[in-house]
């Protein structure tokens, strides 16, 4: 979480410049805040409400090298400036330098103690860290400071259910949707609680309200399905309709084996337009360096798909559930099956170092879109991820695809540095199925 805050200098023309900033920043033009920032800077380079302001503007564009410049400046100017202290954390934590986020987050609260948000997001990275006891600590350290802290609450059930501790979850979701009724996340999440109770009722309720809320064009009963685990095709061809309507769709595993089927929480999708990938120097060179070494298959067979799809599930066991790989996996098994073309088919693609898989990644093909859900890169060949995702997107376009879908575009910066764009599920839509 970022925050803000004005403080005008004594330089009367670079105040000129900054306010003007501010009022491009409040309306989103965040290239043209950057510019009048900037111009502030080279009028007065210690306008330290200029750099604050452009490091948070660089912080909103996933720009986190320029962020954490900036805020380093301003706290050489400023050393007890706390909401630079704060933002350049959260800067560190979208980089995943949780260990740097939490050293500054420290600060930040040595310097004003009573910094509730800065307890909230240093508990953000003890949570992405796992150290879960510790991010507790500090929501409720932030919870006793404002009780209507409404993110406090949402994450402190995260963390609660993390731990599996579901009563303590849902009653902290609960809270937060109580203080903000429009909180769909936690809506989202209480949904999820309940289900991984045996409680599917209310997890049904919840889930068909939050896509209700996300999706209002199309009545929740067509988005939200529940199936014993017994019935995994019927869920995989419920999955299959979601797709072919442009969703990214996923299933959550709840108690004994039951599954709840329906798009992806986060509506906004990161597109790849083939035309507008951007490759960077460093890894430009690699690929080029590289040329003789890399080898990339797509979809060699089962073994190898199911090898790279157990591959990203221990890579990302947070978020990939294992009834979700199991409905993909019936889906794939469907391709092909009499009476049911025209289902998307879930695929895969191999990149190989000197004949050893180093990175994979797998997906959905439907139609003339490939849309990616989880994949990995071995951790001895960290270029090689990147490097995949490139030569993927060069194989689709040769092939005649219309565009690769990277899905919810929150919480990769790669996908931003690649030239993808966030796109609203309704321009995707449009998109989509003008593309299948």
């Amino acid at each position: 979480m970022i925050f803000t805050k004005t403080r005008v200098s004594s330089s009367v023309f670079a105040d000129d410049f900054f306010l003007r900033g501010n009022e491009y920043y409040e309306k989103g033009l965040y290239d043209e805040a950057i510019t009048d920032y900037t111009k502030a800077l080279e009028i007065n380079p210690n306008h330290t409400s200029a750099l604050f302001y452009r490091g948070t503007t660089y912080l909103k564009r996933s720009r986190y090298d320029e962020a954490i410049a900036d805020y380093t400046k301003a706290l050489e100017i400023k050393p007890n400036h706390s909401m630079a202290l704060n933002n350049r954390a959260a800067a560190y934590d979208d980089k995943k330098m949780y260990d740097e986020a939490i050293v500054d987050y420290t600060k930040a609260l040595e310097i004003d103690p009573d910094y509730a948000d800065a307890w909230n997001n240093r508990g953000v990275s003890y949570n992405n860290k796992g150290l879960y006891d510790k991010a507790i600590a500090d929501y409720t350290k932030a919870l006793k400071i404002d009780p209507n802290h409404v993110s406090a609450w949402y994450n402190r059930g995260l963390a609660y259910k993390k731990k599996k501790l579901y009563d303590k979850a849902i009653a902290d979701y609960t809270k937060a949707l109580e203080i903000n009724p429009n909180y769909t996340n936690a809506l989202w999440h209480r949904g999820v609680a309940y289900l991984k109770k045996g409680l599917f009722e209310e997890a049904i309720a919840d889930s068909k309200k939050f896509i209700s809320l996300q999706f209002p064009d199309e009545p929740s009963e067509n988005l939200v399905g529940y199936f014993r685990c017994s019935d995994i095709e019927e869920a995989a061809l419920f999955m299959a309709r979601l797709i072919n309507k442009g969703f990214y769709a996923i299933c959550t595993d709840g108690k004994s084996g039951d599954m709840l089927v329906c798009p992806h929480p986060k509506k906004e999708r990161s597109v790849l337009f083939f035309d507008k990938l951007h490759i960077g120097k460093t890894i430009s060179r690699h690929l080029r360096q590289n040329k003789d070494r890399y080898e990339l298959r797509f979809d060699e067979g089962d073994k190898v798909f199911e090898h790279i799809i157990a591959r990203s599930y221990e890579r990302h066991n947070d978020t990939l559930q294992e009834s979700n790989l199991k409905i993909f996996r019936a889906l794939r098994a469907m391709d092909g099956m009499l009476g049911r073309k025209g289902l998307p088919r879930p695929v895969s693609f191999a990149l190989y170092k000197d004949g050893c898989l180093a990175a994979g990644e797998w997906g959905v093909i439907a139609g003339r879109v490939y849309s990616s859900y989880s994949g990995y890169y071995e951790p001895d060949a960290p270029s090689a991820g990147l490097a995949q995702v490139i030569l993927m997107a060069r194989y689709l376009e040769k092939r005649g695809f219309a565009f690769l879908d990277l899905g919810p575009p929150a919480g990769y910066a790669y996908k931003d540095r690649l030239g993808a764009v966030e796109m609203s599920y309704t321009d995707f839509k449009t998109l989509f199925l003008n593309s299948i």
